[in-house]
């Protein structure tokens, strides 16, 4: 009985050792980002828990056809030969641009503290990219004019940042710095 039910379990079906290893090392990831899930709440966690379950499940079953489904969807059925594989890749494309779209509605769910905490952490994110982008510069007086352009982006992508993300930075005063060695380039 046992036998039967692995038979049916991508990784297991082949009765392969290196794709029962990867199957039990892809089952173990996808558990460790369902349950890994970060939330204010409980209530939020089960929401992004959901989200990944519904989008990843679905691409997993498109993938490795689980129950034949590919089969009994009219789009994945319909060409035969190698003309049926791009249709396979174009409509588990579409499958996911769909999913995602229908799941935003689950963000309407998410409690307010957990919006904050999203916002909150996309900031971070967004301060602490900068931050590497502007020490990865080096010390201003050694910058040439071979890095105006660079020192351009990253002097706009500064600008462009919300008064929320420059508070987080740590190397928001280099920025001054960095806007007179530019000015000293372009001048000379």
């Amino acid at each position: 009985m046992n036998k039967d039910i692995l038979k049916k379990i991508p990784g297991f079906r082949s009765d392969t050792w290196w794709k029962k290893l990867v199957a039990v090392i892809g089952y173990a990831y996808f558990f460790f980002i369902v349950f890994s899930q970060d939330g204010v709440t409980f209530y939020d966690r089960i929401i992004n828990s959901l989200m990944v379950v519904v989008t990843y499940g679905t691409v997993f079953v498109l993938v490795f056809n689980i129950g034949n489904i590919r089969d009994k969807i009219y789009f994945f059925n319909r060409p035969k030969g190698k003309v049926r594989i791009v249709f396979i890749f174009i409509g588990i494309f579409f499958t996911v641009i769909v999913l995602n779209l229908a799941l935003m509605g689950l963000n309407s769910l998410k409690t307010d503290q957990q919006i904050e905490y999203e916002v909150e952490q996309s900031n971070i994110r967004a301060a602490s990219y900068m931050d590497s982008r502007i020490q990865a510069l080096g010390p201003a007086e050694e910058l040439t004019s071979d890095d105006v352009g660079n020192l351009q982006e990253i002097i706009a992508a500064y600008e462009s940042m919300t008064p929320q993300q420059k508070s987080l930075l740590t190397q928001e005063d280099k920025i001054n710095v960095l806007k007179k060695r530019l000015e000293e380039l372009k001048s000379n």
